[in-house]
């Protein structure tokens, strides 16, 4: 059960890391957010993002 909750733990951190990225490629692109999944919405309209990797990482 340990490693269960471990994994689940790196891969919110994993999705959260990535989120923080694409905050700050979006900023960089001129694009002001002010919320993080607002930041992915934004590189998902961009065709920065695919479809399952915007729907994968909304959820999180």
């Amino acid at each position: 059960m340990i490693a269960y909750y471990a994994t689940l733990h790196l891969l919110q951190l994993q999705s959260q890391a990535f989120i923080d990225l694409t905050r700050g490629l979006v900023s960089n692109l001129g694009i002001s957010v002010e919320v993080y999944k607002e930041s992915l919405r934004k590189a998902y309209e961009l065709n920065l993002l695919r479809e399952d990797e915007y729907s994968f990482l909304n959820i999180m």
